[in-house]
């Protein structure tokens, strides 16, 4: 539906008498490369992992042991007892719940945060296209998927001289500079 939208109100604007058609200027952004590639996004990035890295980590880890013991479980089936089989299987699922219940809460945890932390800076961002456009006199500025996913891009083809990206990050990180850590302290005794 958004996207016959946006291609209905290209046309309409492609439509207008040609004097008009002459003044339209058209681009396009990659917003969730920009998003990725700015200072800050990187930073927002880094943050993510250091918050949710080894807590992924740890549950891979466990995954890989319960396909272990689901191996193992496969293997001996046929030499146990249908009791012994039966509560074997039950403590596995038992333990492959929890695991998937963990597993889900960290996703939907690492989610949210990652909103927290995308939300103002994709403000920021939104807000510098604006500007650009304005100051640059764009008529319309197309948020642009390249990997060609239709559901968030009304684009089928477009020259790359209309890709305004490289030109959003850049000024974005002029506009809002990423902090940069903190030096270490020099070591005692050094000069």
């Amino acid at each position: 539906m958004r996207t016959a939208l946006r291609l209905a109100t290209l046309a309409l604007v492609l439509a207008v008498a040609p004097a008009a058609r002459a003044e339209v200027k058209l681009g396009y952004v990659d917003i969730q490369r920009a998003l990725k590639e700015t200072g800050e996004g990187k930073a927002a990035s880094a943050a993510l992992a250091s918050e949710f890295g080894e807590r992924g980590k740890a549950l891979e880890a466990k995954e890989k042991e319960l396909i272990g013991v689901r191996d193992e479980l496969q293997k001996q089936a046929a030499l146990l007892t249908p009791e012994i089989r039966a509560k074997k299987v039950a403590e596995f699922q038992e333990k492959a719940g929890a695991h998937d219940e963990a597993k889900f809460k960290l996703q939907q945890e690492a989610t949210g945060r990652e909103r927290a932390l995308v939300r103002p800076l994709a403000d920021k961002m939104l807000s510098l296209l604006r500007e650009m456009a304005q100051a640059d006199g764009y008529t319309m500025i197309f948020d642009h998927d390249p990997t060609g996913d239709r559901d968030r891009s009304g684009i089928l083809y477009a020259p790359t001289a209309l890709d305004l990206t490289n030109e959003l990050i850049r000024k974005f990180d002029a506009k809002y500079p990423a902090a940069k850590p903190a030096a270490p302290a020099p070591a005692a005794g050094k000069k």
